[in-house]
Formats: C-alpha cells, sequence, structure tokens
C-alpha cells in the first residue's frame, strides 16, 4: 500500500516537473547543473565533450570522432515525465561553430528506440533565436530518419531531451544555449 506521504511526495515531484517545464533558463536562472554529457563513448566511440554552466549560458564544446564506430555528441537534461501536449513550439536561444546539432526529444529510454529531433543550424557564433514547431519534429532511429512525426500520444510521453551533433562528420564543436522555451 502506498502511504499518504510517499504519495505526496510523488505528486509533488511531478508537479515541480510540470511547472518547470515551460522554461530552462541557463544564463539568469541558472538551471542545467543537473545537465550531463553523453559521447559515442557508450559504443566505443572516441568522441569528447565538456559541458559547463557560464555565468550566462550552458556551454557544451569538444571534437567529434569518426574513430572506432565513432560519430556523435551530445548532452542530456535528466530523466523525467515531460508532457508536451498543451505547447506547439519550443523556443530555444543559442549559438554555435562549425557543426549542426539537433534538439532531440525522447519517450523511451533504450537507445535504439525511435527518438524526435529537430536541427539548430550552425550559427557562425552569432546568437540566433529559433522557433521550432512540434509537429515539425521528425522520428530518428541510431541517425536514420524515419517517416514518423511527434504525434500528441509521444509528446505525452517525453522523458528526457538533449542536444546531439547533427552531422556525421569529425571535427571541432562548439555550442551554448542561453534557455530553451515551451510555449
Amino acid at each position: 500500500m502506498i502511504s499518504l506521504f510517499s504519495y505526496t511526495s510523488a505528486l509533488l515531484l511531478s508537479i515541480t516537473l510540470l511547472t518547470s517545464l515551460p522554461m530552462y533558463d541557463f544564463g539568469n536562472n541558472k538551471t542545467g547543473q543537473e545537465w550531463y554529457v553523453i559521447n559515442d563513448g557508450v559504443m566505443g566511440g572516441l568522441s569528447q565533450g565538456k559541458l559547463s554552466l557560464t555565468k550566462d549560458y550552458l556551454h557544451y564544446e569538444g571534437r567529434v570522432s569518426l574513430e572506432n564506430n565513432g560519430g556523435f555528441a551530445s548532452i542530456r537534461a535528466p530523466y523525467g515525465e515531460y508532457n508536451l501536449t498543451s505547447y506547439k513550439t519550443i523556443e530555444i536561444r543559442y549559438k554555435s561553430t562549425t557543426y549542426d546539432f539537433a534538439f532531440v526529444l525522447e519517450n523511451r529510454q533504450r537507445f535504439y528506440e525511435p527518438t524526435y529531433k529537430h536541427n539548430l543550424p550552425s550559427t557562425n557564433n552569432k546568437w540566433v533565436t529559433l522557433k521550432m514547431n512540434l509537429v515539425d519534429f521528425g522520428g530518428y532511429q541510431l541517425g536514420r530518419k524515419l517517416n514518423t512525426q511527434l504525434t500528441k500520444q509521444i509528446q505525452s510521453e517525453i522523458i528526457r531531451m538533449g542536444f546531439i551533433s547533427n552531422e556525421k562528420r569529425a571535427g571541432d564543436f562548439d555550442l551554448s544555449i542561453d534557455y530553451i522555451k515551451f510555449e
């Protein structure tokens, strides 16, 4: 039997996750300490990246390597329950050099399950604000584009989000994110 305390704690955690979702403000509110790096080393690759929270933004820099079947670098938010059905767009203010990244939404924990992403083109190190419609997120499985879109059902099941290198080529990268806003 679930105790009233356990139920109340779970409810408060759920409310916190839902109320904190409309915006990750890495600069002003310093959200982002819980974000972490996942590179291709989890599958034997040699890509490297360093994540830091500056006074103004979340900063991720490193190098993508194709050696040893590598080819991606990413940062992720912690797992949670993110119901996006009441939102239509995601706005991200970012800057990057030399490398396209993608904003990724996941609804499964297994790495080989489909994810949904939207490209964030390189900005030549200039700050840009990109507004993306959720219906424009496409399905991908292990880097291969699928013929699927982000449905309302999948939007209600999001468990993690993040950024991933969106080109399969070796090279240095630099990505800075000011905020992510759900509208």
